[in-house]
């Protein structure tokens, strides 16, 4: 009845899968307008403290579940006025305010009710009792006891509340993340009901192919928005004592790694061990995922097997298999319940429970039946898990391990039926005999099998996520995989001689940090296999795959570990290396230009018919980091594996910034370079040194064009129209570079054309007008000048070019009026349609087939 249940299982989580494909799940909603200062009280869930590895600083984030917002006006309320019962503990501090005198805070879940200072100061003593039994019942009892105690109708009580919009009752509310003001040293206890006051921060809607979508990852948390700069207000006294105490075991636990270990070191075991990766330097996550190793900074099934059996082996020698087992699972589900219940930690744990089920009560333990079956239950509590990557990785990988190894272990063994009975017997005996000279190699051999194994059933989740996947990671893992026990088990030992005794003092920890030299080693060992993998030919850029993609390649797995028994084992790994190749099947489809929604900024991907991609501008004043986090993630998106050239119209920061932070990732990820191409125009007491030497660190080869250069891509031209390379400029906005995208048709006919202007304003226009007037007309797509300013595009500039279509990119709510209405309404009394980034997000103009299509990343009417 295994393989039934299986099935069963299977069969749910497919129909999740369906149900939540045909109708999205809602995300929750945020209880403050973004932006607005808002007062914000739920149940504490965690706390997160860590070092920010940028500045130095010890960031606190607590995160609050049930959370609503309280009514809050702004006012400030000089009073320190403060309430301690046996229950709940009330801190005003500063600056809250509600609307009248009817005051509300939750604790326990449960509203409480206070009255103005002067009714407070005047009758503290009697209303003491009834502000308890507000604190501990939230029925209409408690209301009208409260409201006769007061001299008032209980409906009068009510109806106030409800006009202050203060709920009688817990409305059950959403997942707040709150993070603390600098100074703010006040934390609560795990299970205790807190009140924060800060600015509301909703998270960001992703608006470009490939951007991280924070908006969907925290909503699948449950979690809705963000309270910065948050101060704590109030919280009750009443807490969960036993979460707490894993919390402060949590804490004592990294500061004891912090005491051993170099700041560096620590936040990679903290990571490991406590599952806490915000402290993390970034330079070393991106090291551990661009090695295809990042798997082991997450709590997975590795870490689970690795303390849970270790655990469960240590007990055995001194009791019974079955409270062994029973301790195990309740050591392991406190240790969950420590380090955050991630879904990859989750999904071990439920499987370890299974296991240690079967091994108590004498029955058979199927792996794939808990696979799918931890499936099935997560998906039940939570069925957003189902589009989290973690989540996808994580039961992937496990597949690898429960289905793909055996599969591949089975190959051959039906090779007697293929080649004889004589030939397969002597085959197998010939085998067996190697296996048996070289044991050490077999073992290298077994690993090498389940390290392509699993990356083999990872890939069409790896490519989805990641967009690329390092080939070396097989042979890394084969590595590093080895050393995890060594790594775990010392840090786990280090941990708790360092909590039990560490308060001895520094001459004990110097003492640990000795012993720490074989974790540190092994660290070490990681970091340095990750550089030497950065400078070797091996990640494969591969960008998102398609839908018919996904299908073939599920489909030929399936096939081909059904049909394991009768295939030949030298034969497994070449038909599954064949396998992967559907992924490098794309066709071409026609010419493609995306302008990146990149806030107040430019930067324009291109790719030519041939195949070829180009970059121009890569930049933005309004966004932090735009080349990391949206530039970046598009290129890989695209599944970039050089960039022919990359353009620059001039170097103002909203145009530059991002350039640097691409540079740096195609030297470490293989991604060549052909060339910088700056303007061939001289700005007064303004050239690109800066720039000009950025490229130069890089190997960068820098080019310049002038009006009349010209750039060939097999059917595509790149046309430079301005600026004249003889001419002299006092504003670079003037001397950006203007290029001309043409597609020729078989007969050398302009078959379709891009205007890309950069920033130039009317002098630099008029300067086009005046030297290449013919080549402007019938322009099909024209990228508006600097940003839709009112300096640019002007009348006779848009006459001569007469686009089909406009595209303009600028930041929301930017403080330039950008684009201004002078400029919307000339081309709308040109009846030229227009897109904006900052309504649309990114805009993609494909040609194909003869046929312009424009599509934008958001829905827009």
């Amino acid at each position: 009845m295994r393989r039934p249940l299986c099935l069963a299982m299977l069969g749910f989580t497919a129909a999740v899968r369906i149900m939540t494909w045909i109708k999205p799940l809602p995300q929750p909603s945020p209880p403050a307008e973004d932006g607005q200062t808002a007062v914000v009280a739920g149940t504490v869930s965690d706390i997160t403290s860590y070092m920010d590895p940028e500045n130095g600083q010890i960031v606190h984030i607590v995160y609050l579940k049930a959370a609503d917002a309280l009514p809050f006006q702004g006012a400030e309320m000089q009073s320190d006025l403060k309430f301690k019962d046996p229950d709940v503990e009330l801190i005003k501090t500063d600056s809250i305010s509600f609307n009248t005198n009817l005051n509300n805070f939750t604790a326990a879940g449960i509203r409480a009710v206070n009255f103005s200072d002067r009714d407070l100061k005047q009758n503290i003593t009697a209303q003491k009792e009834a502000q308890k039994q507000l604190l501990q019942e939230i029925d209409m009892q408690v209301w009208e006891k409260s409201a006769q105690e007061q001299g008032l109708p209980a409906q009068t009580l009510e109806k106030s509340a409800q006009e202050q919009g203060i709920p009688m009752r817990s409305q059950g509310g959403t997942g707040v993340m709150c993070r603390l003001q600098e100074g703010e040293v006040r934390l609560p206890e795990i299970g205790s009901r807190a009140c924060y006051r800060g600015k509301a921060r909703h998270f960001k809607t992703v608006t470009n192919p490939g951007e991280f979508d924070a908006r969907a990852y925290y909503a699948g948390q449950g979690i809705s928005m963000q309270l910065s700069q948050a101060v704590l207000t109030g919280k009750s006294e009443g807490y969960s004592g036993w979460r707490h105490a894993l919390y402060r075991l949590r804490r004592r636990a990294g500061e004891v790694l912090e005491n051993i270990f170099p700041q560096k070191e620590a936040s990679v075991l903290k990571a490991m061990l406590l599952g806490e990766k915000k402290g993390m330097d970034s330079e070393i996550k991106a090291l551990y995922q661009g090695a295809g190793i990042s798997h082991i900074l997450a709590i997975s099934g590795l870490h689970i097997s690795l303390l849970g059996m270790g655990l469960y082996r240590l007990l055995s020698r001194f009791l019974s298999r079955k409270l062994s087992g029973l301790l195990s699972c309740g050591v392991l589900f406190s240790y969950l319940v420590m380090t955050g219940f991630s879904a990859s930690a989750a999904r071990a744990g439920i499987m370890f429970l299974l296991y240690m089920t079967a091994k108590i009560v004498g029955r058979t333990y199927d792996m794939p039946t808990a696979l799918s079956t931890a499936a099935a239950l997560l998906l039940l509590e939570n069925p957003a898990w189902l589009q989290d990557g973690g989540f996808q990785l994580s039961f992937a990988a496990a597949a690898g391990a429960a289905v793909t190894i055996p599969a591949f272990e089975r190959m051959g063994s039906d090779a007697v039926k293929l080649f004889g009975k004589d030939k397969g017997k002597k085959n197998y005996i010939k085998m067996y005999r190697e296996q048996q000279k070289h044991p050490v190699m077999q073992r290298l051999l077994q690993g090498f099998r389940s390290s392509f194994c699993i990356s083999l059933t990872t890939l069409p989740v790896l490519l989805s996520v990641f967009y690329e996947w390092n080939l070396l990671s097989i042979l890394l893992n084969v590595l590093v995989i080895p050393l995890m026990g060594i790594l775990m088990g010392g840090t786990v030992l280090l941990v708790l001689a360092g909590s039990v005794v560490g308060g001895i003092g520094e001459p004990f920890f110097v003492f640990l940090r000795i012993l720490a030299l074989p974790v540190k080693g092994i660290l070490i060992f990681y970091e340095k296999l990750c550089l030497l993998s950065e400078g070797l030919p091996g990640i494969w850029h591969a960008g998102k795959p398609e839908l018919w993609q996904l299908l073939v390649f599920a489909a030929g797995l399936g096939l081909l570990l059904l049909l394991a028994e009768k295939i030949p084992r030298p034969a497994g790994v070449p038909a599954a290396v064949l396998l992967c190749l559907v992924f490098v099947l794309k066709p071409q489809d026609g010419m493609q230009m995306t302008m990146l929604d990149v806030g107040q900024g430019d930067c324009i991907y291109i790719r030519t018919e041939s195949g070829k991609h180009y970059l121009y501008d890569a930049g933005s004043s309004s966004q932090k980091d735009t080349g990391t986090w949206q530039v970046i993630p598009f290129l890989k998106y695209q599944g970039v594996g050089r960039l022919e050239a990359v353009f620059v119209s001039h170097w103002d920061a909203d145009h530059i910034n991002g350039l640097e932070a691409v540079f740096e990732w195609a030297e470490k990820s293989g991604v060549s370079i052909g060339g910088l191409v700056l303007p061939q125009a001289h700005v007064v007491q303004d050239e690109p040194s800066r720039l000009v030497e950025m490229a130069g660190s890089y190997h960068i080869p820098v080019y310049r064009m002038a009006a009349g250069d010209l750039l060939k891509d097999g059917k595509t031209e790149f046309l430079c129209l301005h600026p004249d390379g003889r001419d002299s400029f006092t504003d670079r906005n003037t001397a950006s570079l203007v290029v001309q995208l043409t597609l020729r048709a078989e007969n050398g006919d302009k078959d379709f054309s891009i205007l890309l202007t950069g920033d130039v304003d009317a002098e630099g226009e008029q300067k086009i007008l005046a030297s290449s007037p013919g080549l402007l007309q019938s322009c099909d797509i024209l990228k508006t000048a600097h940003h839709g300013s009112e300096t640019s595009t002007t009348r006779e500039f848009l006459d001569a070019a007469a686009p089909a279509c406009a595209l303009i990119s600028c930041g929301r709510n930017n403080p330039y009026g950008h684009p201004h209405k002078a400029v919307l309404e000339r081309l709308k009394a040109a009846r030229i349609p227009v897109f904006v980034t900052n309504e649309c997000g990114a805009v993609t103009v494909r040609r194909r087939q003869k046929k312009i299509t424009v599509e934008t990343f958001l829905n827009v009417d």
